[in-house]
């Protein structure tokens, strides 16, 4: 049997049931019978009498075996953590009595190492005293960072992995993935795959190491299918577009636009 000691998440109040803000009636109307509003504050109260008495049992949870001796101390994590490598930071001894104090300060220590992004101390119930296990959560670290389905002009691997901004050792979790997809697909957008996909798998290796792959679907490139130049340019159109270098069918990507307009504005201002 498992209960909880201690953790880090805060656990829901238990509903409160309180009675009808209606009184009963005791009045009969002419028929000799209860009024209807009567009726509706007794069914009222009888279902918040059975609410109380189905809530009640939850209130008497099975307190922590506080006082009684530790004969066993485990870990239960993913990452490949033991329970060895934390010998300095849990501070409840085995074959002392197990101390509300020690197992708090044993959970705030190996919080501080900054292994885990979960953690919390449970017991199990032996014949001779309890068996104390903390339950963790591991904090991964980046390793290796792939980029496959690249598209073939425009934007390459390499500088797909630079975007990403993932550092070999940094902490890692969903939240850095979802920002490193995002980066993703604005450099792909910038070079014009403005339908382009990614999505990412962290694989959790041994000692706390995860490699990250991004997959990339980029979707048809953008294509330039014509200029238009509007206002009073003083020059004809075609002209201001073989300054630019804008050609029909060419790839369109953000980088060639402003290349493009820096172009006329010095052709402008010769």
């Amino acid at each position: 049997m498992n209960v909880d000691l201690l953790t880090s998440t805060c656990r829901p109040k238990l509903p409160h049931s309180s009675l009808s803000r209606g009184t009963l009636s005791s009045k009969r109307d002419r028929a000799g019978t209860f009024s209807g509003r009567a009726v509706l504050a007794r069914a009222s109260f009888i279902v918040i009498l059975i609410e109380l008495i189905s809530v009640l049992p939850l209130v008497s949870a099975e307190q922590p075996p506080w006082g009684r001796p530790v004969v066993e101390i485990s870990m239960e994590s993913d990452g490949g953590i033991r329970i060895s490598d934390f010998r300095r930071e849990i501070t409840q001894e085995k074959g002392k009595p197990l101390d509300p104090s020690k197992v708090a300060e044993s959970i705030k220590n190996l919080w501080a190492t900054g292994r885990f992004r979960g953690l919390e101390a449970t017991f199990r119930e032996e014949k001779t005293g309890v068996a104390l296990v903390f339950v963790g959560q591991a904090t991964f670290f980046v390793g290796v960072v792939r980029v496959e389905g690249a598209p073939k002009r425009g934007v390459s691997s390499a500088a797909l992995t630079s975007a990403s901004r993932l550092r070999l050792g940094q902490p890692l979790s969903e939240e850095d993935l979802a920002a490193a997809r995002k980066r993703l697909e604005a450099v792909l957008f910038e070079n014009g795959y403005y339908q382009a996909r990614v999505t990412s798998e962290m694989l959790k290796l041994n000692d706390q190491v995860a490699d990250v792959l991004f997959t990339v679907v980029p979707g048809p490139a953008a294509r330039l299918s014509g200029v238009e130049f509007e206002g009073h340019p003083l020059v004809p159109p075609q002209r201001l577009a073989a300054v630019a270098g804008w050609r029909p069918g060419a790839h369109l990507t953000s980088a060639r636009l402003e290349r493009g307009l820096a172009r006329i504005h010095n052709y402008y201002a010769k």
